[in-house]
């Protein structure tokens, strides 16, 4: 792996709950009768994969809704109160941008408790921090996989990216995020 990636989950920002624990969060993903929608970006994504790990299952329930982009995801969540919106935290880690910034001022990001058996923490989001440290719950490891077998381009790429620079590079972009919260 070169990097920790993590699903974030955000509300509307009418919503009062914005702390919940690993337990409630996944009670709520399985259970179709919670009261909650979830909104994810496409149902062959990363992140859907990672749901059906998370729920054990073979099918997302019926109370999850694929939509075509991130940019439906986030107007979803902007305008249904009962939803919650999985999207991958590097999409809303770049406060330097504009179109971050305003999207962090229209949503929530959910504080998550890590499982009941494991080390606590209180309540915490995807920082960069929390992702090395293994603080918070709903990470993934990232990869670059070649099957070219030869030393080009692709090798060279992947050896940036592992390489000190690559990494500052990617430690430079998720480090932006605190400094709004």
């Amino acid at each position: 792996p070169f990097a920790t990636g993590a699903i974030a989950f955000i509300s509307n920002m009418a919503s009062a709950d914005t702390a919940w624990t690993y337990e409630d969060l996944v009670s709520r993903m399985k259970n179709e009768s919670s009261g909650y929608r979830f909104v994810i970006e496409n149902v062959k994504s990363g992140i859907a994969n990672e749901v059906l790990r998370f729920i054990n299952s073979d099918t997302l329930p019926r109370h999850f809704y694929a939509l075509p982009n991130k940019q439906e995801v986030l107007t979803y969540v902007r305008e249904h109160e009962q939803s919650i919106g999985l999207i991958d935290y590097s999409d809303i880690s770049d406060t330097d941008t504009q179109y971050t910034r305003e999207v962090l001022n229209s949503i929530n990001l959910l504080g998550i408790t890590r499982p009941q058996d494991s080390i606590q923490y209180g309540f915490v989001r995807p920082f960069q921090y929390n992702l090395q440290d293994h603080k918070y719950p709903f990470t993934r490891d990232l990869y670059i996989i070649t099957n070219t077998g030869l030393n080009d381009v692709s090798l060279g790429f992947a050896s940036f990216v592992c390489g000190e620079i690559g990494q500052k590079i990617i430690l430079a972009d998720s480090l932006h995020i605190t400094e709004r919260l």
